[in-house]
């Protein structure tokens, strides 16, 4: 069975001294890594969101730990399952036969701090429009497709692709760095999208009330 291929410091070393630099050379190894993980047969060992029997539930069957690389484990994923890059080296997407996000991978593969993780996703999902404001949010933050406006909204990716469902606006806007009184204003900001996340939560817990499930609603 195929699995995710260990490089060592070593190889970072020898590509750092024949062109590159180290932090060059660690990139292309965590290119690698990402590739690797792509095209194998395994996922990681740590799952950080949802539990065994849910994984077990939505379809995929994991093994054992493997002796020489206990961070990943062989796995038997569903017909037309896959797992698929995004722009970030250290990010990819388990998805399913219709394209659709089912979990979150987290690999590292450089040699100093080599890590992996997997974090279930769920069909429906509730995104803050400040969380936009971090570098690579899209692929970073599990289902965060959003506007720019300060709002709180429920997303879900039941029918292939990601859509809104409920959004409920902040009365205040996130103050821009120049704004005078930013502390403030973002004391305001805060307390306000508090209040949005607490409405859209009791919206999804009345009309999804197994939503936190990732094997539910697909």
């Amino acid at each position: 069975m195929n699995k995710p291929i260990k490089e060592n410091g070593v190889s970072v070393l020898f590509e750092a001294m024949v062109g590159g630099t180290g932090s060059s050379a660690i990139e292309s190894q965590e290119k690698r890594g990402s590739r690797q993980l792509c095209a194998s047969e395994a996922l990681p060992t740590e799952l950080i969101r949802g539990t065994e029997e849910q994984l077990a539930a939505i379809g995929v069957i994991v093994g054992e730990p493997f002796e020489n690389d206990p961070i990943f484990r062989p796995a038997t994923l569903p017909s037309g399952w896959k797992i698929v890059p995004t722009s970030h080296n250290m990010w990819t997407y388990l998805v399913d036969d219709q394209e659709r996000r089912r979990a979150a991978i987290f690999y590292k593969a450089a040699f100093y701090d080599r890590k992996a993780e997997m974090s279930l996703e769920c069909c429906y999902c509730i995104v803050s429009g400040s969380a936009i404001r971090y570098e690579n949010a899209e692929d970073c933050i599990p289902n965060c497709v959003l506007g720019d406006d300060d709002s709180v909204v429920v997303k879900t990716g039941a029918r292939g692709e990601l859509r809104e469902i409920y959004r409920v606006v902040c009365p205040i806007a996130y103050p821009d760095k120049n704004t005078e009184d930013r502390v403030a204003r973002l004391k305001e900001f805060w307390k306000a999208e508090k209040e949005a996340r607490r409405k859209v939560r009791a919206w999804i817990d009345e009309n999804y009330p197994e939503h936190s499930n990732p094997a539910f609603y697909w």
